[in-house]
């Protein structure tokens, strides 16, 4: 796990540049993605939001915005592979986040279905 902490910050600092001292807490990270997502920098805001997750795995409000960000950017590789951890790490969050209108379309593609039948499974059991 901590591999994983260093591996998704180090990627966040390579990429945007900005001081290693800045967040220390999920809710921080949190709090700079909400900040880049309105200022319109959604590859800043998902990078903040897989740093809160390197942080504190599985933690609700990242989780939430990194899925809505995902979304948004459309890139159905990246989605794909977020709900595919999700599924695994904390089902529960991800059978609500299937729930979500922007899913919808997502949802006509078999591979995207398959894992939302997994997300109810896994939550379920």
């Amino acid at each position: 796990m901590l591999v994983m902490v260093g591996l998704y910050l180090n990627e966040y600092f390579s990429e945007s540049g900005e001081d290693v001292e800045d967040p220390q807490t999920a809710a921080e990270w949190v709090r700079r993605a909400v900040v880049r997502e309105a200022e319109g920098d959604l590859h800043a805001a998902e990078r903040a939001c897989r740093a809160a997750l390197a942080r504190e795995p599985w933690h609700p409000d990242a989780a939430r915005r990194l899925t809505a960000i995902l979304l948004q950017q459309g890139d159905g590789d990246a989605l794909y592979d977020w709900m595919d951890d999700l599924v695994l790490g904390d089902a529960r969050q991800a059978e609500r986040y299937f729930d979500h209108p922007g899913f919808a379309p997502w949802l006509e593609d078999e591979s995207f279905r398959a894992l939302q039948r997994e997300a109810v499974i896994q939550a379920n059991d």
